[in-house]
């Protein structure tokens, strides 16, 4: 096939006032260049057009074919002309490697020395130490003299291999204030090894397996039904970068040397210090700063457990790497410098030893200790003798997430002993924690003119545990344990990994997403925190949903049960409630599955089945108000869509057990042959009676575990997911303490409710909305559907394939939640003489702005073309070519109005309904049938020539 339209797109090299590529923020607000827009279509759906399409030889040219909303065919645009440079307001350069050493602000990258005598020490520009406490690394090592006469010039002795020319170097950031940000340092990661192979066995509650380095993680593999090993090593790359230097635009560089005493202008300097393990025992110094690996323990690998009824499919895997560490070492203005002190003495997040894993306990990542503001004049004057304006020190422990695995477990007696008692700030051997800050003026540590303690809550704060997470992240336990009593937080004792979904319980809800939060500071600043909610289920299945026979009945147990008693009323209410715009039903089976000596149990299948009926189910004559059934059709083939995707996933996922004698693993060489040729025999009969036929007679896939097994209805009430909202922020003012009265209570608390119609009722509900739903779990998303296709060979079984949408779901915003109508309120509005006004404040949100996605059509024959040549070409061998060729486009509409706001209002207390201030902000939009909004690229200008309005 050939391909002309690919010359339209080519990647072209940098010119004299061209880029080839730039970086943009994709907030920025301006105009794009309109011809650009044009020539790929502006905002329509295309596809580029095909020639030669009677021939096994078509052509993609470069024209594209446009289609409007309905896909309904508007006309033809040709690809090309000359593209103007993108408008910009905050212009975004880099520099490469190479041209960062020659032009960069910084020619050199440069790590201040805090070992030996420099650890209390202060470096800056201009002081003594300045020659030799700074270590320099050239930006790249294809320099010619890299190491001659390094030593001299201040350059460390080891040559960093892995800094290539090509590799960016430098970004600088103008912004359309004049401000120049340069984030001249790039933090490198400079090895990272992705590692999977074939395991035996693992733990699907903790999620993890142990191995045997050095052969199950080799080519040498024995394990398994495949003995599968891959390793993937990424080259060295940079995966972020530091903060060098912030600009005026008054600043001028006099010496082309970065930020020194003698510029003009105005410039702060930021500094850092590399960090290697030092070298100890003989032991030559670590060239990584830090070596790390997912997950940490010695010889162990994360799980997966693939088929649940399959055990020789199981995987591991595991990822290790080496990158640079880096620390602030200090911010440098023209007259005061903020010193950072880091120590060593942390007890967790510890690198591991090697690829193999196990904890090094002697080295990780570093501590911040306390922070130091100078004034320079006082150091250049009294040089170590200088007492520092302002320190803040920072005081820490390891209370939190108790048995955290990259905890060292040492001891940590850092406030010393008084007698025979020790203070121990690491019994917990958690994470590391912030206790206090205290704040110090001109080196006077006696006395602390401001301190803040932190509290966390001591019923809440569970032990690390991998696999203890909710499909955002959140904490959530498998089970809990309360003396002798064990309860577990998923239906049917699933684990996490199969039950990834936030639990809807309030209480557990709330106090799973305050897990390890920090819910006081002194002086008495206190928080409460909660569960964020959104709005717009999963359902389990009701008694008698236990047979995937030929029933074309589902009965699904509701979260809720209808409200009304009125018949005709009780339906509308369980449509609108449960089943709003549905077509059809996603459920997750748990389908029983043949099983064998140890191994049984059920596999996961997800099924959509078309909707052919919905109502509530009669118990005796008396409609239930809390168990509904869905009828479905009879797919194409003769069975529902739950038999049809329950028989297709044995055959294609399980054929071992669909077909005896197919896994000639299972048995020794003899016995394989015996049963295989078996299997052959039952084939051909199968063949000719039908193979889904076959294994229906034979029971395959009869049952379902209803416990295990769930519907995604439409979720009219509030959903728990997606990290904490604030709901309420108090300060005391300690009057109790000085005088002895009663102590003041200061604060604000948050309402984030809005009201809806539903049902035809009003209904006050969470304004929250998710931006989109996470990956893992997808399944819940209600936004997920399915285009179905029939895959049918003659003489073979029906094939029910699908695809789900939206299509180009990376496209969709993060997962998060966010809220239309957040409203803040006095925590002291009754009984007060004076009462206090509450603000709202409304958000657009993507309900408002959703993201969607389309193609065009493959029923299209211009789009869809088959060559068959003509049999006597065929017979003759002239024409032997048999070809499909396709064109399809994708569209996804993209916005960045999540979060923008809406309304901003003053309301007294007396008066809900009237603002006393409001702020409305008026977008150029046209408001769609189903309350959703679509942007207006079209509006009146000035014509600059004669004034007039167009």
């Amino acid at each position: 096939m050939g391909n002309l339209a690919n010359d339209a797109f080519k990647f072209k090299s940098n010119g004299l006032t061209d880029q080839a590529v730039y970086f943009k923020n994709p907030g920025e607000k301006v105009i794009a260049d309109a011809n650009f827009q044009k020539m790929v279509g502006d905002e329509s759906l295309v596809r580029l057009k095909m020639t030669n399409t009677a021939t096994g030889n078509p052509t993609l040219v470069p024209q594209i074919i446009k289609y409007d909303a309905t896909k309904k065919y508007i006309g033809e645009q040709q690809i090309g002309g000359s593209r103007q440079r993108d408008k910009r307001t905050q212009v975004i350069s880099f520099l490469t490697a190479y041209e960062a050493g020659l032009v960069g602000f910084d020619k050199d990258i440069n790590s201040y020395r805090v070992d030996g005598a420099y650890a209390n020490s202060v470096i800056f520009d201009g002081c003594p130490d300045i020659t030799y406490g700074v270590e320099k690394f050239k930006r790249h090592t294809a320099y010619s003299n890299y190491n001659d006469g390094r030593a001299d010039k201040g350059y460390n002795q080891d040559r960093e291999t892995y800094r290539n020319l090509n590799h960016i170097s430098e970004i600088d950031v103008l912004g359309s204030d004049g401000r120049k940000y340069v984030y001249g340092l790039p933090v490198y990661n400079t090895r990272q090894v992705d590692v999977s192979f074939s395991i035996n066995n693992g733990d699907n509650n903790t999620g993890k397996s142990n191995y045997d380095p050095g052969t199950d993680d080799t080519k040498f593999n024995n394990k398994g039904r495949d003995n599968y090993m891959q390793q993937e090593e990424m080259p060295a790359y940079a995966h972020s970068f530091l903060l060098t230097a912030l600009v005026s635009p008054n600043y001028v560089d006099v010496t082309q040397d970065g930020i020194t005493e003698d510029d003009k202008g105005d410039a702060v300097k930021f500094n850092y210090t590399k960090f290697k393990k030092p070298a100890e025992d003989g032991v030559a110094q670590q060239k990584a700063g830090f070596q790390w690996r997912t997950p940490v323990g010695n010889k162990v690998a994360s799980y997966s457990e693939g088929l649940k009824t399959d055990i020789k499919d199981d995987k591991a895997h595991y990822i290790y790497g080496e990158r640079e560490m880096w620390h602030l070492y200090s911010i440098e203005s023209k007259n005061m410098i903020a010193r950072f002190y880091v120590k060593n003495d942390r007890r967790d997040c510890r690198q591991v030893t090697g690829q193999e894993g196990g904890l090094d306990p002697n080295w990780g990542m570093q501590r911040l200790d306390k922070v130091c503001l100078y004034s320079k004049a006082d150091l250049i004057k009294l040089g170590a003798d200088a007492k520092p304006i302002k320190t803040v020190q920072f005081f820490q422990s390891y209370k939190l997430c108790k048995n955290v695995d990259n905890n060292n477990g040492i001891p940590d007696y850092r406030g010393g002993c008084s007698g025979s008692t020790c203070k121990d700030y690491n019994t917990n051997h958690g994470k590391l924690t912030l206790d206090s800050i205290w704040i110090f003026y001109n080196g006077n540590k006696k006395t602390a003119k401001t301190r803040y303690v932190f509290s966390y809550p001591k019923n809440n704060n569970p032990a690390y545990d991998y696999n203890s997470n909710d499909r955002w992240g959140n904490y959530k336990p498998v089970k809990e344990v309360n003396g002798s009593t064990t309860t577990y937080t998923n239906p049917a004792n699933l684990t996490n990994a199969d039950y990834p979904y936030v639990i809807q319980d309030k209480t557990k809800a709330d106090k799973y997403a305050a897990a390890w939060r920090a819910s006081a500071a002194v002086p008495d600043i206190n928080t409460v925190n909660k569960n964020s909610l959104y709005q717009y289920v999963r359902s389990p299945l009701g008694p008698g949903g236990d047979h995937v026979d030929e029933y074309a009945y589902i009965y699904i147990k509701l979260p809720h049960a209808v409200s009304t008693q009125d018949e005709t009323k009780m339906k509308n209410e369980l449509l609108a409630r449960y089943f709003e715009n549905r077509k059809e039903l996603y459920m997750k089976l748990a389908v029983t599955m043949p099983s064998k000596p140890g191994i049984g149990g059920s596999e996961m299948i997800g099924v959509y089945a078309d909707i052919e009926d919905i109502g509530l189910v009669k118990i005796n004559n008396v409609l239930s108000n809390n168990i509904a059934y869905v009828k479905v059709p009879y797919a194409t083939g003769g069975h529902t869509a739950m038999v049809q995707q329950a028989l297709q996933f044995i055959r294609q996922q399980l054929p071992g057990k669909a077909y005896p004698g197919y896994d000639v693993s299972e048995n020794s060489s003899s016995k394989a042959v015996i049963m295989a040729l078996s299997a052959m025999i039952v084939s051909l009969g199968a063949m000719a009676s039908g193979e889904d036929k076959t294994m229906q007679r034979a029971n395959l896939c009869k049952n379902v575990e209803a416990n295990k097994s769930f519907a995604r209805l439409t979720n009219y009430d509030e959903k728990y997911g997606g990290g904490l909202r604030v709901k309420k922020v108090t300060i005391s003012d300690n009057w109790n303490k000085m005088t002895g009265q009663y102590d003041a209570i200061y604060g604000q608390e948050y309402n984030y409710n809005t009201t809806e119609l539903i049902n035809g009722e009003l209904a006050t509900i969470s304004s929250g909305v998710a931006a989109w739903e996470p990956s893992v779990g997808g399944d819940e998303n209600p936004h997920r559907e399915v285009m179905k296709y029939i895959d049918h060979n003659k003489g073979g079984p029906y094939n029910l394939g699908s695809i789900e949408v939206p299509l180009g779901e990376t496209f969709y915003p993060s997962p998060t939640v966010g809220y239309s109508r957040v409203e803040v309120l006095s925590v002291n509005r009754t009984n007060v003489k004076n009462l206090p006004t509450r603000q709202v404040t409304e958000f657009y949100t993507t309900k408002d702005f959703p993201f969607k996605s389309s193609c065009t059509q493959l029923g299209d024959p211009e789009a869809n073309v088959k060559y068959d040549p003509p049999k006597i070409l065929q017979v003759l061998k002239i024409d032997m070519k048999k070809a499909v060729t396709q064109s399809q486009g994708f569209l996804v509409e993209m916005n960045d109005m999540n979060g923008k706001m809406k309304i901003q209002a003053t309301y007294t207390a007396t008066d809900p309904d009237h603002p006393v201030s409001y702020t409305e902000n008026f977008y150029n939009v046209q408001k769609q049938s189903n309350n959703t909004y679509k942007f207006n690229h079209y509006f009146s200008t000035v014509n600059a020539p004669n004034g007039i309005v167009t």
